[in-house]
């Protein structure tokens, strides 16, 4: 599955379910996405590439969340000049990640 695929599903998981992706690999991506504003696109690229293969069983969940959901999975392949639709979706990603945090009101 390519990174663009799960970083679109990556913010409708969230939505969902949270539960199964370990701490620390929520930290770790909370990380990734404080720096969204002020790093280059293709640094956020190797760092989430780099997030998927050291926490592989919240990329593995993630892979099986697309597989469950084949309408999600079956996401049309982005253009080769894909990097405003991967931004949106980190900064999708990112909203959501610090909705979570917030305590409730």
């Amino acid at each position: 599955m390519k990174l663009e695929q799960l970083l679109f599903i990556f913010p409708i998981y969230l939505q969902e379910q949270t539960q199964d992706i370990p701490p620390d690999a929520l930290q770790a991506l909370d990380q990734i996405l404080a720096n969204l504003d002020e790093q280059p696109e293709e640094e956020t690229r190797k760092r989430i590439i780099q997030w998927m293969k050291t926490h592989t069983q919240a990329r593995d969940i993630l892979i099986r969340f697309a597989d469950k959901n084949r309408e999600l999975s079956n996401v049309p392949r982005p253009p080769e000049n894909a990097e405003a639709t991967t931004r949106q979706n980190l900064l999708e990603l990112q909203k959501i990640r610090k909705q979570q945090q917030e305590p409730p009101k």
